[in-house]
């Protein structure tokens, strides 16, 4: 199940905003309808969070479509114990998630037009997982957060800004989650450090409903899948990340089989991103300082939401984006933009 394609690289044009440490984690917000701007967070090794703009016309980045630029907004600094991971609750709202295992809601606060970030605070019984927070999601529309760690638990929010404690059954033969996200508003899908992608159900918690495992590494060691992603159009959709760079996509109705394993890095994978306006694209990002665009299948209708992964060597392509050398740690996409954070404290956009 190993595919050949076509790879190459492309130089695109980027902007780059330098940070106060190597970038652990990025997350943006798409644009609202009628708004002028595409929101940018980050957080850094340093303990920190930033929160950045993108302007943009009415047309796309209009006149800068092609080099798109940073504006700062803000920046918050004491967090317990390092970032692991950041993600938008809302347009005032993001979770952040520690070594320390402690989530943090951060809150934008406008106070006669003076801007600053305060640490809005979760319930104790809320806020500490039982280790380390490898993961951040969030299901932006139904206001759920999903960390992960060596547990997996669910942050129901309401209304009023409170929120309740949705708690999981351990996972297989107790490994440790270390990447997570929503397919829909009622299931998440994780990688573990054993090599096991499993998909959980919100209204039946007691062990995973489906689980897929990956092929064991050519030392006979497990793979360790530091990223998923979950397709935004087709729900069966799911693709891994692992440490050797390599990438498999699954069909969680066939679980037994992957679809495809393929390896276009040459070190760990880091980050997946699927596009959500073409069924046919996702990007990856890894430790070789790679940011590859994926097209699964370029022959197929961009209309159509069903993916699908060809066999044909001239109609997948796999195309390096990124300019720089260093780690890309985490990468976000929306608006027809992709945003990646490196270990040499930049976090750069790419306009597609």
């Amino acid at each position: 199940f190993f595919h050949s394609f076509l790879f190459s690289v492309v130089c695109l044009r980027m902007s780059v905003c330098v940070v106060d440490g190597g970038v652990v984690g990025v997350d943006l917000l798409e644009q609202r309808r009628g708004g002028d701007e595409t929101l940018c967070v980050s957080v850094t090794n340093s303990h920190s969070l930033h929160l950045h703009a993108l302007l943009h016309g009415q047309r796309g980045f209009g006149a800068n479509r092609n080099n798109p630029q940073f504006s700062f907004i803000q920046s918050f600094t004491p967090f317990d114990s390092q970032p692991t991971d950041v993600k938008f609750l809302d347009e005032k709202r993001f979770i952040v998630g520690t070594e320390s295992g402690q989530l943090h809601q951060i809150s934008v606060v406008d106070e006669e037009g003076k801007v600053y970030l305060e640490d809005s605070g979760l319930p104790k019984d809320v806020h500490q997982l039982n280790s380390a927070c490898t993961s951040v999601s969030v299901h932006t529309r139904t206001n759920a957060v999903c960390a992960t760690g060596t547990e997996l638990k669910v942050l129901k929010g309401d209304d009023s800004g409170s929120f309740t404690v949705e708690e999981f059954g351990q996972s297989h033969r107790g490994a440790t989650l270390l990447s997570s996200e929503f397919m829909d508003s009622n299931t998440i899908v994780t990688g573990s450090n054993i090599g096991i992608v499993e998909v959980w159900d919100r209204r039946d918690p007691k062990q995973a409903v489906t689980v897929m495992r990956t092929s064991v590494c050519e030392d006979g060691s497990l793979q360790v899948l530091n990223a998923i992603g979950a397709h935004t159009l087709d729900g069966n959709i799911v693709c891994s990340g692992d440490d050797e760079g390599l990438v498999v996509f699954y069909d969680r109705r066939q679980p037994s089989l992957p679809l495809a394993q393929i390896q276009p890095h040459t070190a760990p994978v880091w980050d997946i991103s699927f596009s959500k306006e073409n069924p046919h694209i996702l990007f990856t990002a890894g430790e070789d300082g790679q940011v590859l665009h994926w097209n699964t299948n370029v022959t197929q209708a961009t209309t159509k939401t069903t993916f699908s992964i060809t066999n044909n060597s001239d109609e997948m392509t796999v195309t390096d984006i990124n300019t720089s050398t260093p780690s890309v740690n985490s990468i976000a996409t929306a608006d027809g933009i992709v945003v990646c954070g490196n270990d040499e404290c930049d976090i750069s956009v790419i306009a597609l």
